[in-house]
C-alpha cells in the first residue's frame, strides 16, 4: 500500500476560500444550478489555488495540485469545503514531516496553516 499523508487547512483558511470561491461564482455567473459539475470544479480549483499560491509558500500549491481528487467535490456550504485532501508521500513531504506523524505549515502572514498527518 501507498504511504499517504491527508493535508487538511486551518479553520480560518477555509472559511476564506469559501468566501472567494462564493463570491468568485457570482461574478463569474457560475452556479451549481446553471453550469456543469466539471465548470464548477474547474472554477473553484482555479479560485483555491490562486488563494494558496498568495498566502502559502509554493510546495503547498504543489501540495494541492498533485492531490487525489476527492469524489464527488465537496459541497459549497459544507463546513470544511474543500475539504482535506490526500497525498501520496513525496520526498518533499518526508522532509517536512521528518520522522513526525504530523507537521504544520504556516502562511506567509502566520494567519492561516495546512496541518499533513501520516494515514496510518
Amino acid at each position: 500500500m501507498e504511504n499517504l499523508v491527508k493535508c487538511t487547512l486551518s479553520a480560518d483558511a477555509l472559511s476564506e476560500i469559501r468566501r472567494k470561491v462564493n463570491n468568485s461564482r457570482k461574478d463569474t455567473s457560475v452556479s451549481s444550478k446553471s453550469a456543469a459539475a466539471h465548470e464548477i470544479v474547474s472554477h473553484d480549483m482555479r479560485v483555491i489555488t490562486a488563494f494558496l499560491t498568495e498566502d502559502f509558500e509554493a510546495s503547498v500549491t504543489t501540495f494541492f495540485t498533485s492531490r487525489v481528487q476527492p469524489e464527488p467535490w465537496p459541497e459549497i456550504n459544507s463546513w470544511d469545503y474543500p475539504g482535506p485532501w490526500v497525498n501520496a508521500v513525496t520526498e518533499e513531504i518526508s522532509s517536512i514531516l521528518e520522522d513526525r506523524e504530523f507537521s504544520n505549515i504556516f502562511s506567509k502572514s502566520g494567519l492561516y496553516s495546512l496541518r499533513i498527518a501520516k494515514i496510518s
